[in-house]
């Protein structure tokens, strides 16, 4: 059964949590503590993913960043490809037997996964 609506109960106290993108940074840079950290964001449909990197960037001075909407194929072949199986819900659709594979530019995923290993290791 799918939850339509989940969330994470965090807290029910104020200080447990931050909002505004200057706080989340602030919060973050601390957390991480000026070490060389992998943070990994997932994201909801919905939310404006590019407005969520952009200002992570900005907190967090990434030396390295990789968003995997770079290295799925383009909306227009994907909505092709599952407009068969979606209902009138934007979310979810009809059981089916799409491999998450199928959706990958695999050679795009290589070169993002080299660019991970020089800058992780100084080799690829």
């Amino acid at each position: 059964m799918y939850d339509k609506y989940p969330y994470i109960s965090i807290s029910d106290e104020s200080d447990a949590y931050c909002t505004g993108w200057e706080a989340v940074g602030r919060f973050l840079c601390e957390f991480l503590g000026g070490r060389r950290r992998v943070v990994c964001v997932e994201c909801y449909p919905g939310v404006f993913v590019k407005d969520v990197c952009l200002e992570l960037a900005r907190a967090l001075e990434p030396a390295l960043t990789i968003s995997t909407e770079e290295m799925l194929l383009p909306s227009v072949e994907l909505h092709r490809r599952f407009a068969p199986m979606l209902t009138d819900d934007p979310v979810f659709g009809t059981i089916n037997g799409v491999e998450i594979e199928t959706t990958w530019i695999w050679k795009k995923c290589g070169l993002r996964a080299c660019s991970l290993r020089e800058y992780g290791k100084g080799e690829c």
